[in-house]
């Protein structure tokens, strides 16, 4: 489990803890935030008669490959008179909005690297004589502010939290983008998924079909001397790609044939979500063909 330490009044003997797999996320697409629960080790610095009191916690959520700061924490209150070592959860609540869920995408590469920059708000407080008998004040205000950074892992991030966020819901298929051969390939995708974000399916099987197109040049360019790998390897799961990618530039000719009703004669989100989930995992095997 991550952590790091946290120093309270001087005294440098607290932890802020956090477990990676226990980032969660909700209210997406429209409201979209992520929750990051984190525990706090504390002690009591200094003479028995001098304790504090949880305030508030303030945060930024930074990502590793992203200059700007993602989010601000909404703050938090949490109360609680620490007079002795204890632990104390904290759930901490970034808000995002699809912009920035699709900027972190672009930003992750495999694991999902993130920094928290917190400011714990503390009370000190002191036992003092009154006339009454002992009683607690408030002696003043302390801010301690703390990094942490940890990693969210892939599988993880992909599987339970994207979800939350209201991220494209079709399957995702992790296109090493870094191999500069498929980078043209890749930017048709891109293409493909904006188009795919607006409705708009035309596009997105045009789009589709280039990246087919370029990726299939690839290929062939790479492996020129390959025959089996080029026309049984690639050429079967190209075959099966392009006949799909075709379908709705064929539609008018179908409806000519009178062989369906004309009103099932169509193409939907899902057929232009098909393709796209088609698209990748062709991408991805092209990429391993011309390593």
């Amino acid at each position: 489990m991550p952590e790091t330490g946290i120093g309270i009044s001087g005294y440098a003997g607290g932890r802020v803890r956090v477990e990676p797999t226990n980032v969660k996320a909700e209210g997406g697409p429209y409201f979209p935030r992520l929750i990051i629960p984190i525990q706090l080790d504390l002690t009591v610095p200094g003479q028995p008669q001098q304790f504090y009191s949880t305030v508030a916690m303030e945060g930024g959520l930074y990502i590793s490959d992203l200059a700007p700061r993602v989010s601000d924490a909404i703050a938090s209150m949490n109360a609680y008179v620490v007079r002795s070592s204890c632990t104390l959860p904290w759930q901490l609540e970034f808000p995002l909005d699809p912009f920035r869920v699709d900027a972190i995408e672009v930003a992750r590469h495999g694991d999902l690297k993130l920094r928290l920059e917190l400011v714990l708000i503390i009370g000190n407080m002191n036992r003092v004589q009154g006339g009454q008998g002992n009683i607690e004040v408030l002696t003043g205000l302390e801010r301690s502010p703390v990094q942490l950074s940890f990693d969210v892992p892939q599988s993880y991030w992909v599987g339970k939290v994207l979800p939350g966020l209201g991220s494209t819901k079709y399957f995702l298929v992790e296109v090493p983008t870094s191999n500069h051969h498929i980078t043209s390939a890749w930017a048709l995708i891109e293409k493909a998924e904006t188009a795919f974000g607006r409705w708009d399916t035309k596009a997105v099987f045009a789009h589709c079909r280039e990246a087919g197109t370029a990726l299939t040049t690839l290929v062939e360019k790479q492996h020129p001397g390959k025959a089996f790998l080029r026309d049984e390897r690639w050429g079967r799961a190209v075959k099966e790609f392009n006949h799909f990618a075709s379908l709705d530039l064929h539609l008018e000719d179908i409806r000519k044939k009178a062989t369906y009703s004309a009103d099932d004669v169509k193409i939907e989100k899902m057929d232009a979500e098909c393709l796209l989930i088609f698209t990748k995992a062709l991408a991805k095997y092209a990429e391993e063909l011309v390593r």
